[in-house]
């Protein structure tokens, strides 16, 4: 399966059973593709890391539960698009792509944490 993929700045993610997300997009890049993906279909959140220069192939499978545009929080006038996500599951891509429209994640797989868990590898 490929979707697109919304790297998450602050690294929170939904839990995959269920767990329910509220945030807001100010890049106007990853904005686009959520409208372009739209309510009620899946999208790849993945955390961010600044300190490495590759993208982290494991995430959360999401699905869009409801998406506005509103003000900004602090008393600006400016307006940015809000999205609320229901956690599915962990999966991982096995690669990225990127485009003018927009991050793709391909070849996307669930995994089992657990099953990694008890192979030795080290899960956050």
């Amino acid at each position: 399966m490929d979707t697109y993929a919304i790297p998450i700045v602050n690294g929170v993610l939904p839990r995959p059973d269920g767990g329910v997300l509220q945030g807001v997009f100010l890049d106007s890049f990853f904005a686009n593709m959520l409208v372009k993906t739209g309510v009620g279909n899946d999208i790849f959140l993945f955390p961010l890391s600044s300190d490495d220069k590759s993208l982290y192939p494991v995430g959360v499978l999401v699905r869009i539960e409801d998406m506005w545009v509103d003000k900004v929080p602090q008393g600006s006038d400016a307006t940015a698009l809000f999205a609320r996500v229901i956690g599915r599951e962990r999966c991982k891509a096995r690669k990225f792509s990127l485009s003018n429209e927009g991050l793709f994640a391909l070849d996307i797989e669930k995994i089992d944490i657990y099953e990694l868990r008890s192979l030795g590898y080290p899960i956050i």
